[in-house]
């Protein structure tokens, strides 16, 4: 039968709160990084950071917030929208504008711990030690 109703075609949607804020490193934005917020019993919810370090966490969907609780957060730079698409014969890196420790690349290891309120926050702040 198709149609709308309670079949199981994936899985539910998280209930989530607004979710925004900014990524600095000794108070200077950092622009064009990923940040995952990983929380101990849910769907991760994620966002890159705009010119001015600022981010919108999305679960669900982009922009639609996370779930609230306490979160691990990673962060890895992946540079600019339009950054050059890599080839076989001359792909560099970009080289981010500030080195993120390895630890906390990753939601196993990292050090970075987020408290969303349930009644969501738009000034979430990360601060990455230079």
């Amino acid at each position: 039968m198709n149609g709308c109703g309670s079949g199981s075609d994936g899985p539910a949607a998280a209930r989530t709160v607004t979710a925004k804020g900014s990524l600095t490193s000794g108070g200077t934005p950092l622009a064009h990084y990923r940040v995952t917020f990983v929380p101990e019993s849910n769907l991760p919810a994620a966002a890159t950071t705009d010119e001015n370090g600022k981010f919108t966490l999305g679960t669900n969907s982009p922009g639609d917030g996370a779930v609230a609780g306490r979160h691990k957060v990673a962060v890895v730079y992946v540079g600019p929208p339009d950054a050059p698409t890599p080839d076989m014969d001359n792909y560099k890196p970009l080289k981010p504008p500030v080195a993120i420790p390895k630890k906390e690349q990753s939601a196993e290891t990292t050090d970075l711990i987020v408290e969303i309120p349930a009644g969501g926050s738009e000034d979430l702040k990360i601060e990455i030690k230079p």
